[in-house]
């Protein structure tokens, strides 16, 4: 599951861009939510287009505006025709425009979120149970893993023995697995205890039970317009 340096597991749904998991990022099969979630980032790329074009042309029609006032002042003074900027009413036009496109897109990127918690209902006991499987397999690498770090522990610490008898060779060879204790600034911390903790917390997390969101909590009114 580990990627590139780089590559984040949460993609971004909805007008309001609200963190979901990435499915390929945590290599889960969800093949039925695949089409929406390309629709979502192709909307979503769309919707920050607009965003860019939005601001700039607003930044323009203001600009555009302070100096017609400026022009037409000038006008007014000299006695001659008090014309309107044609740029600015293009400005405006074209303003008003990508505001109705993002407005537009931002309402797709709703709906679409939508049809994805709808995918979510129909099939959570499916991806369920695809989740549980991978769980149980990074619970047994963590296994693994403590085990393994154990044992390098006992064979660190043999090994520095090793060093301390070369130092007095006349005495008894012995060592020791390692610390029962580690010492941090709150105080002590039991190894085995340590060791425990972790792989009951990994336990909980394989094993706890997910709260879930009622169909009228997914799909919010304004995600459900047609």
């Amino acid at each position: 599951m580990r990627k590139k340096q780089g590559e984040q597991p949460i993609i971004r749904l909805g007008a309001d861009k609200k963190a979901a998991p990435d499915p390929d990022f945590f290599q889960l099969n969800w093949k039925e939510v695949r089409n929406l979630l390309e629709e979502n980032a192709r909307l979503q790329v769309r919707s920050s287009e607009l965003n860019q074009e939005y601001v700039e042309l607003q930044e323009r029609v203001a600009s555009l505006g302070r100096l017609e006032i400026s022009e037409l002042a000038e006008d007014i003074r000299g006695g001659g025709e008090e014309k309107e900027s044609k740029e600015l009413h293009k400005a405006r036009a074209e303003f008003e425009k990508v505001k109705k496109l993002s407005e537009a897109c931002l309402l797709a990127l709703d709906r679409n979120r939508a049809d994805i918690h709808r995918q979510i209902l129909k099939h959570r006991e499916k991806w369920t149970e695809e989740i549980n499987g991978k769980l149980e397999e990074r619970l047994g690498a963590v296994e693994s893993a403590l085990s393994e770090l154990k044992a390098t522990q006992t064979d660190l610490y043999a090994l520095a023995a090793v060093k301390d008898w070369l130092g007095q060779p006349t005495k008894n060879f012995g060592y020791h697995p390692g610390p029962n204790e580690l010492h941090t600034f709150s105080g002590g911390v039991n190894v085995g205890d340590m060791f425990a903790a972790l792989l009951e917390d990994a336990r909980d997390a394989v094993h706890r039970r997910p709260s879930l969101a009622s169909q009228g909590y997914m799909l919010r009114p304004r995600e459900v317009l047609s």
